[in-house]
């Protein structure tokens, strides 16, 4: 019997060997590429960080090296409008001028050892928040506003809302410090032109809402958001609008978080609009209401 159990082991090694494959990686793989990472708004300074990708194999927990001697040119129309400097740790700016709305730019980058790499994206029509509502219930809080659409256009959205917390304590017997922190408020919506998960409720919440204008193109458009303001003095609702570029990176990205490191998912492959690289290039407009309580 211990001879006939010793066969089976060693049946099954030599099973285990001759089945072992050898998996070639090609250089697209495993060549470094130029990785651009750009999200650039309307009348401020341009900026762009630059690093240099590693292959599938490269320990995900490492940073991405910071690439600080590529040349980095912007151009709209044919036409050069500046080169950027180089700050530190691969970011490079524009300082003038700033990006106009409506606008298209191509951006360029050139490197002694790395392929050349360019981008292209539009800066999208600033918009406007109009008739903003709002009701309250206990530490829930409901605002509807409405934005006009543009009809010639395919529009994209996101909303965010950022929340001011003052916290007040004693550091010492009668002596109290107060402390303010902002940050990003969970907002929810049943809207159905959401572009996020839902739950079986139909409900969205996320940090940040995206949504396109296929289901109300050229109109104007009424948002029903709500978020919670427990210990908030002031909300900042930030609404943006974005281009394809940027809606696509945001909604792979989402994706790409939601299914990584599940072993039954689908593989995401995160967008990117930079030729002959990887990242990301795109711009976006944005209107802000303060609410004070």
């Amino acid at each position: 019997m211990k001879t006939a159990y010793s066969l089976v082991a060693l049946l099954v090694i030599l099973i285990g060997i001759s089945c072992e494959k050898e998996i070639e990686l090609n250089d697209e793989l495993t060549k470094p590429k130029i990785v651009v990472n750009s999200f650039y708004s309307a009348n401020d300074t341009l900026k762009v960080h630059l690093s240099e990708s590693r292959s599938v194999l490269h320990n995900d927990w490492d940073p991405l090296p910071n690439i600080e001697n590529a040349t980095v040119t912007l151009f709209s129309n044919g036409t050069k409008i500046g080169t950027l400097s180089h700050e530190s740790g691969g970011n490079y700016i524009l300082t003038n001028p700033f990006p106009v709305s409506g606008q298209s730019y191509l951006l360029d980058v050139t490197h002694s050892t790395l392929d050349d790499v360019k981008t292209e994206s539009t800066c999208p029509k600033a918009i406007e928040i109009m008739a903003l509502d709002t009701s309250r219930t206990q530490d829930r809080f409901s605002l509807k506003f409405t934005i006009e659409d543009d009809p010639n256009t395919n529009n994209y959205y996101s909303i965010e809302i950022l929340k001011t917390i003052i916290t007040e304590y004693e550091t010492s017997p009668g002596v109290f410090k107060i402390d303010t922190i902002t940050q990003p408020s969970w907002i929810c919506t049943n809207d159905i032109n959401a572009e996020t998960n839902s739950d079986p409720t139909g409900e969205t919440c996320q940090e940040k809402l995206f949504f396109n204008d296929a289901g109300f193109n050229g109109s104007n458009y009424q948002f029903h958001i709500s978020t919670d303001i427990y210990q908030s003095s002031q909300l900042i609702v930030i609404v943006k609008s974005i281009n394809e570029e940027l809606f696509k990176y945001r909604k792979s990205l989402q994706l790409y978080g939601e299914t990584n490191g599940n072993p039954f998912g689908e593989p995401v492959q995160v967008y990117s609009n930079i030729e002959n690289g990887i990242g990301i290039f795109s711009g976006y407009s944005e209107a802000t209401k303060t609410i004070e309580f």
